[in-house]
């Protein structure tokens, strides 16, 4: 016998001061109350007040029975007490594969998936019906489905509601949490203290046996049941597909392509391609059986469009069959490089593949603003200005100096980023005075050379020289000084675009020396990633399918999280390992009879009883006997008669 949901010593703490209740209860005592009227003429005529005797013992205790009875059989229904055989009520971890390998179909058309469905309902019909089970559905990450319960209904139903994701099984995470489980539900500091507890179980993981990686071995502990979801695979497809936009041409792109084979033999594959549903061709490579091969080529567009790869034939996966990428068209930043020396800036003419120079004048939506000894608009205008005029320049004119020397660079901010050069004269130039908060990136010995300002508008790049005239104009440091400014006033001119096509789950990107407060990482469709910057790498986690930009200050790299991923590696569990469903006969062993329902119809019936014989008939009583009423006499009062009611 059990008692699932109260222990006895809280039963009895329930119970003992219900029936306390209940006694005191069958010793009340009512009695009629008097009550002061202003007249009895309009009260009929009845007999002496029945006189009541108080109770100094209990008249009706069968009643009392009755309803302490039933009382206890309600709490007994609530505490679920259950009878069998007897023994410890054990608690089990059951993990359901909820992996992109659910995904493959069988010959009838089934998915995997159901079959895994039908395992874990097996598994559950041969445990214990009073033991406690956990459900766990395991892809990339774990998700508890339902708490430990011995709810069978629940459990059923949560197995039911799994669907199969989109990212590879990794074990490991589930184990662990599973471990976690029963040692929290058994109270157990550690898994030395949880081998001590009687109500361990097992884990059970329903699973196709594909990882995502690599696991050695399995725990020891608790002990661990493999039920595997098995069948034969033929499917081929793609694992990803990218696209990135030449830095030298931005009208070419060059395509990359990685196919998988997981059929048991070599196979040929033969991947059609099509931009805006017009085929630009086909290629065949040979993949070797459980094996991958890559292709590449280049295509010249710019127009934007949807890239697409299809491969030929069909499989037990159709999923990763064809995969999609829209391609933007090319969109150059223009410049207006306002000056009255246009041949001096004819060399930066294609400098930058992002950038449309327009020498000369101003432009309707531009881009980035060039003044070269001239004043701007607005003394917060951005732009970038070489030898401004003192009466307009952004920053506040101290001098000007002739043979000024460059003493020292700001290599921290990225305007000097590759500046070495500190011997270098300049025939003339401007010493500012800068502002609390303006960077200054060159300097010599009577003051500030270049000053960088970033303001409400936007930013402003101030040289006091000609970056091409002097010994500048003969040396790496002019047009890199330039280039530089284009840069940290265009970033995105700059910035190579890279479009992929690639399975959720754990990606990581190099860094190519940014730092890791200059990535940002934003979701443009489905569910943000979780995200980590470090060690020049950039590592995100994403469960589901989705849109996600990664951009730094020389990159951005788009990914359409599509393609289901593959689970590469095979698990093998070690000899310690049971396997498959257990027999159902060990559902009968450590049994027990849930007792609630009949519990609670019991109750009801002795309510019912109780109601029967005695809730309808009078309490036994002594009364006096009656009185015939007298007549009320004739005469004429003046004063209002007056009277009390019992």
């Amino acid at each position: 016998m059990e008692l699932l949901n109260l222990t006895l010593g809280q039963l009895l703490a329930l119970f003992l001061p219900l029936a306390a209740g209940l006694v005191a209860l069958y010793f009340y005592d009512r009695s009629r109350r008097r009550v002061r009227v202003s007249t009895l003429r309009f009260w009929p005529t009845r007999p002496a007040p029945p006189v009541r005797r108080r109770h100094k013992k209990i008249q009706q205790p069968l009643s009392l029975l009755l309803q302490v009875l039933a009382a206890l059989l309600v709490l007994l229904a609530i505490a679920d007490w259950r009878w069998g055989s007897g023994g410890v009520q054990r608690h089990h971890v059951l993990i359901l594969d909820a992996s992109s390998a659910m995904r493959y179909r069988a010959d009838d058309g089934s998915l995997r998936m159901d079959q895994a469905k039908r395992l874990a309902e097996q598994y559950l019909a041969a445990l214990p019906s009073g033991d406690r089970v956990q459900l766990v559905r395991a892809a990339g990450a774990a998700e508890p489905a339902t708490p430990l319960t011995a709810d069978r209904q629940a459990l059923r139903a949560a197995i039911q509601a799994t669907e199969p994701g989109w990212t590879a099984l990794d074990l490991a995470p589930s184990l662990e949490l599973a471990r976690n489980s029963l040692r929290l539900a058994l109270n157990a500091k550690d898994i030395a203290e949880l081998r001590e507890r009687e109500g361990v179980g097992e884990v059970a993981v329903v699973a196709a046996g594909r990882l995502r990686q690599p696991m050695d071995g399995a725990p020891a502990f608790p002990p661990l049941r493999f039920i595997e979801a098995a069948g034969e695979v033929e499917d081929a497809g793609f694992l990803a597909l990218t696209a990135r936009r030449l830095p030298d041409d931005l009208e070419r792109w060059e395509i990359r392509v990685r196919l998988t084979n997981e059929s048991p033999a070599a196979r040929s594959l033969t991947a059609e391609f099509f931009f805006e549903d017009r085929k630009l061709g086909e290629r065949a490579v040979q993949t070797p059986a459980a094996g991958e091969s890559e292709l590449s080529f280049r295509i010249r567009t710019t127009q934007p469009g949807l890239l697409e790869a299809r491969l030929a034939g069909e499989d037990d996966f159709p999923e990763n069959n064809s995969v999609r990428l829209d391609l933007p068209g090319k969109t150059n930043r223009r410049v207006a490089v306002l000056t009255t020396r246009p041949a001096r800036f004819s060399a930066l003419e294609g400098a930058a593949p992002g950038l449309d120079l327009v020498i000369g004048g101003d432009i309707d939506g531009a881009a980035l603003r060039l003044y070269d000894q001239t004043a701007a608009p607005a003394p917060d205008a951005p732009g970038i200005f070489i030898l401004p005029p003192a009466e307009g320049s952004p920053v506040a004119v101290q001098r000007t100096a002739r043979s000024v020397e460059i003493a020292a660079w700001n290599p921290a901010h990225p305007l000097a980023a590759g500046l070495r050069d500190v011997d270098v004269t300049l025939p003339q130039a401007i010493i500012f005075e800068p502002q609390d908060g303006d960077v200054i990136f060159a300097s010599s010995a009577e003051g500030a050379l270049a000053v960088a300002r970033e303001t409400a508008a936007g930013r402003q790049v101030v040289f006091g020289f000609d970056p091409l005239s002097g010994d500048l104009s003969n040396r790496l440091a002019g047009p890199l000084l330039l280039a530089n400014a284009l840069r940290w006033m265009e970033p995105g001119a700059f910035r190579t675009d890279e479009y992929r096509a690639e399975s959720p789950g754990s990606l990581q990107f190099a860094l190519n020396g940014a730092s890791p407060e200059s990535v940002s990482v934003s979701a443009l469709e489905g569910e943000a990633p979780a995200w980590l910057a470090a060690n020049d790498r950039v590592r995100l986690f994403a469960q589901s399918p989705g849109l996600v930009e990664v951009a730094t200050p020389d990159e951005r790299v788009r990914l359409s999280l599509t393609l289901p991923e593959i689970g590469r590696a095979v698990w093998e569990p070690g000899s310690g390992v049971l396997r498959g469903v257990p027999p159902a006969s060990a559902a009968a062993v450590n049994s027990l009879l849930s007792l609630w329902p009949w519990l609670a119809l019991i109750a009801l019936a002795l309510w019912a009883l109780d109601w029967h014989w005695f809730g309808r008939g009078d309490d036994e009583i002594e009364a006096a006997a009656p009185t015939a009423a007298s007549p009320r006499p004739a005469a004429r009062r003046t004063e209002k008669p007056q009277g009390v009611l019992q």
